[in-house]
């Protein structure tokens, strides 16, 4: 049942007060259709219990004075006190009295209680955290990963094919090109493998923000300044339904389909699926910051898109019902479109103008006064609120632009907010 609470809160289930679960492990307030994240908490805690007593957690709670008392069913293998509390906390019925979020968890099970020390007196052996209990228990190590270290990855090459366009729409020039491209197998059958795709990308510097002659240009976007970046990898497309579907179990998408991309993610989520992608495959998998994203959008163009003056809905999945800098109006499909339809930029990545936003690791910072000249994350801000780039399918050509940021709650769910992968 761990994780059914998440998915009533990120679907319809939510608005209908829909119940979800088993019996034995929903908490109250999801037994009523009331699911929130800290549900799924209640859930795992309760699932802890079960596993250390072997008893049904409806014979672990007495009714009569509403509390638990599991620690009678553990006859001679009691838990550590640390533990103990960190189970209590998990599983009580008030919410008030329980932990909201995992962080929270992790940081009680990983915190060290030391004894103090006495004055002349040899220091007392240090006192076990709970991870030490459970590693006892289990009597399996457990480690943390350790950073991947750079390494070369096996390159493929793909052939593609930019255009640059004019302001009134029509196509200017075509220009190959030659991609070098790393992929990684995520899953599925002998008969279809399902593959990650990253594009490699080269370092250098570039100018990041809009000009203040830019059309439609705003103060978040300035003051432009150099920025010097780092090679990595990007993901060819944002990570799709049937990669989340493969890695996480679920799907939590509006607008369905394997090859459209996910959306109805915040950034938590986007982050969970990174590591759990970097667990399962021992690489470092993480979101790219803002000065890579837009590094790697914009492929050495200084245009307000990676295709020069102007963006339509032939170019792009956006809400072309606007035109941008006196361009022709265009299409609105008003849903996402499969990832790779339209034409990429010069670097081989597709969909970095519309179909979905896109989260970066950055916190929020409302311009760019003293930003840095490195392309690594920007973490100064606020820690609540994240950028999204790259426009989407509900959003006109103007916030499609390469310099185009908006600020997300981290908490935030919509169905034109996804992301891509960077290594």
């Amino acid at each position: 049942d761990f994780g059914a609470a998440k998915y009533a809160t990120v679907t319809a289930l939510a608005k209908t007060g829909t119940t979800i679960g088993s019996a034995e492990y929903v908490s109250p307030e999801q037994a009523r259709g009331k699911a929130i994240f800290a549900s799924d908490i209640y859930s795992l805690g309760v699932t802890c219990l079960h596993l250390l007593t072997n008893v049904s957690p409806f014979d672990l709670f007495d009714t009569i004075n509403g509390e638990w008392i599991w620690r009678q069913y553990l006859h001679q293998n009691p838990v550590e006190d640390e533990l103990g509390q960190i189970l209590d906390r998990m599983s009580p019925n008030l919410l008030k009295d329980r932990y909201r979020t995992s962080a929270e968890i992790y940081t009680a099970l990983t915190k060290p209680n030391p004894t103090p020390l006495i004055f002349n007196q040899p220091p007392p052996p240090a006192k076990k955290t709970a991870i030490e209990s459970i590693q006892k228990t289990l009597n399996t190590p457990i480690t943390t990963p350790k950073p991947t270290q750079p390494q070369k990855y096996p390159l493929e090459t793909f052939n593609c094919e930019s255009v640059q366009v004019r302001r009134d729409g029509r196509i200017e020039s075509y220009h190959e090109h030659q991609i070098h491209y790393f992929r990684e197998c995520i899953g599925g059958n002998f008969w279809q493998r399902r593959y990650l795709e990253l594009v490699k990308i080269p370092g250098g510097k570039f100018v990041m923000g809009a000009s203040a002659a830019e059309n439609k240009q705003t103060e978040r976007e300035q003051p432009q300044h150099h920025v010097e970046i780092q090679p990595f990898y990007l993901g060819r497309y944002p990570i799709t339904q049937i990669q989340y579907q493969l890695i996480m179990g679920q799907n939590p998408a509006h607008f369905r389909g394997d090859e459209h991309p996910i959306e109805n993610i915040n950034y938590y989520q986007a982050i969970e699926f990174c590591a759990v992608l970097s667990k399962k495959t021992g690489r470092n998998y993480r979101l790219p910051s803002e000065a890579e994203w837009e590094y790697a959008c914009r492929a050495g163009t200084t245009t307000p898109f990676h295709s020069g003056a102007a963006m339509m809905a032939d170019l792009a999945n956006l809400d072309g019902r606007e035109g941008y800098n006196r361009s022709p109006e265009s299409e609105y499909r008003q849903t996402t479109t499969p990832v790779g339809v339209f034409p990429p930029n010069a670097f081989g990545l597709y969909d970095m103008h519309g179909n979905v936003l896109e989260w970066c690791s950055d916190n929020w910072q409302e311009t760019y006064q003293q930003a840095p000249n490195h392309g690594k994350p920007w973490l100064d801000g606020d820690p609540n609120y994240h950028p999204v780039r790259g426009g989407s399918w509900d959003t006109p050509p103007r916030s499609c632009r390469s310099a185009s940021r908006c600020p997300m709650s981290a908490f935030y769910c919509d169905r034109s907010i996804g992301f891509r992968v960077a290594l």
